[in-house]
Formats: C-alpha cells, sequence, structure tokens
C-alpha cells in the first residue's frame, strides 16, 4: 500500500514473519521519524542502504490503523497538493508529478453527464 500524508510518504507490506506486524518503509528517514513523533511504537527506525526503500519500521497493523484514522482526521485543507507545497516545496513539486503521472490511468469512459448531475447535486449543498 503506497500512502501520501503531510508526514510522509510510505510503501506499508506485510511483514515476513509476524502476521500481526507491517513494515512501513520509506525514502526518507523524516518520514518514519513523523510517525515516531506522533508517538506510536515503532521501535528503531532502520536503515538499509541496499534496498528498494532505505529506511523502515516495524509497526502492528492496529498501531498503523491509528496512525492512518488520525492522520485523515487531522486534515484541515481543501487542497492537498496545494498543502504539500505549503510545509515542503520540492516534495510538493514530486507529488504534483505523480499527481500527473497518474492521470493516465483515469477512466476515458467516464459519463459526463452523470459526472455533470453529481457536481450540480454537490454545489446545491
Amino acid at each position: 500500500m503506497w500512502i501520501a500524508t503531510q508526514d510522509g510518504y510510505f510503501s506499508a507490506v506485510q511483514h515476513r514473519d509476524k502476521p500481526d506486524t507491517l513494515m512501513v518503509r520509506a525514502r526518507d528517514s523524516k518520514d518514519l521519524q513523523h510517525i515516531r513523533d506522533w508517538g506510536y511504537d515503532t521501535g528503531r527506525i532502520i536503515a538499509m542502504t541496499n534496498a528498494d526503500y532505505p529506511y523502515r519500521i516495524i509497526i502492528k497493523k492496529d498501531e498503523w490503523a491509528r496512525y492512518l484514522v488520525n492522520a485523515t482526521t487531522a486534515i484541515d485543507y481543501v487542497n492537498f497538493k496545494s498543502r504539500i507545497h505549503e510545509v515542503d516545496r520540492p516534495r510538493g513539486d514530486i507529488y504534483l508529478k505523480v499527481w500527473r503521472e497518474l492521470l493516465h490511468i483515469e477512466d476515458d469512459d467516464w459519463d459526463r453527464e452523470l459526472v455533470a448531475v453529481v457536481a450540480a447535486d454537490e454545489d446545491a449543498r
């Protein structure tokens, strides 16, 4: 699972030997430090210079779920791309490139009339 939050960019995968545990990986150790700063039980940050993601933490699934819930309830912005640019412009530029690349998987067959109806309905709220 890839996750991008105000705290950082993470890749969360099942721990090979512990069914109730994840390995959360990052490219920047500061991203993982943010999770630790929130008070989650992660143990130390492991550095592996020969790995795809050079930094990782071991965290129980329920702890990671708590982090995701708290990161979600802490959202106070209306535009994620703008917020990331405010707090970390170089990272914001990278996230924007990822966002642009993800446009390539957008459904070409979406119903434009339905979208217009939904948008009008949301504007009426």
